[in-house]
């Protein structure tokens, strides 16, 4: 994916449910998302060529987050809970996140 946006779940999940939204897909709804402690990452998702902004949410904790894209591609979004659960904290970078 030469130009495209991955989404990287990564810290704090704990079977959650996730919501993905862009502007030109449908909502990619994923269940039970869970970070695997060994690698720090709960899933990745590829979303091809995006522009503008994605929205993700965790319905039943209340989250809704719309992150702005940076204009570089390719571009990975990493998404990760704070550690209280309350609130996304985001990364974004022209580069694969590297996990453990």
């Amino acid at each position: 994916m030469d130009d495209g946006v991955t989404i990287e779940l990564r810290e704090g999940f704990e079977g959650d449910r996730v919501v993905i939204r862009t502007a030109i897909h449908p909502p990619i709804m994923l269940a039970s998302v869970r970070t695997r402690m060994q690698l720090g990452l709960a899933g990745t998702v590829p979303l091809g060529a995006v522009e503008g902004h994605v929205q993700v949410q965790l319905p039943a904790r209340g989250l809704d987050m719309r992150i702005d894209l940076h204009g570089e591609r390719p571009l990975w979004v990493g998404v990760s809970l704070s550690r209280d659960g309350t609130r996304l904290e985001v990364e974004q970078q022209t580069e694969p996140f590297r996990f453990a």
